[in-house]
């Protein structure tokens, strides 16, 4: 009697570690691989700007932002102006989440492509709608 008590026991025991097991799983799958690299934080920037700045000559960013700073990537643009000022403006990259803000106006940037972009990045990270939620609202800037 006390055998069969503890083989129930034994299984319930079981079933409720694998399940468990694979709850776990299934969140490590779909949990966030890592963070926006450098390099697709610069590709966001650029689809961030005007089309037509896009195409201003020796178009440049630079990396800015100090290691201290583990939430947004930070870039300065700057083009070859012979002429008058070669700076387009600063911008920063929340690593998380890939959203784009001009800096100066502190204010976050939208668009179609811009949202693709992101979109794509996002998927390749696998970010999950609640880390998203919860890093959306960085703000790299005072309002």
């Amino acid at each position: 009697m006390n055998f069969i008590k503890i083989k129930k026991v034994s299984f319930f025991y079981i079933v409720v570690l694998s399940s468990s097991f694979l709850l776990n799983q299934q969140l490590f799958i779909h949990a966030r691989s890592r963070d926006v690299t450098e390099d697709e934080a610069r590709k966001l920037t650029i689809q961030a700007l005007d089309p037509k700045v896009r195409k201003l000559p020796k178009l440049s960013l630079d990396n800015y932002g100090t290691k201290e700073n583990l939430t947004f990537y930070q870039f300065a643009v700057t083009w070859d102006n012979p002429k008058g000022s070669v700076m387009v403006g600063f911008f920063a990259v929340n690593r998380v989440t890939g959203d784009v803000w001009k800096l100066v106006v502190c204010r976050r940037i939208e668009s179609e492509n811009l949202r693709r972009l992101q979109l794509m990045i996002r998927k390749q990270i696998n970010l999950t709608s609640q880390e998203y939620n919860k890093f959306h609202d960085k703000v790299p800037c005072e309002p």
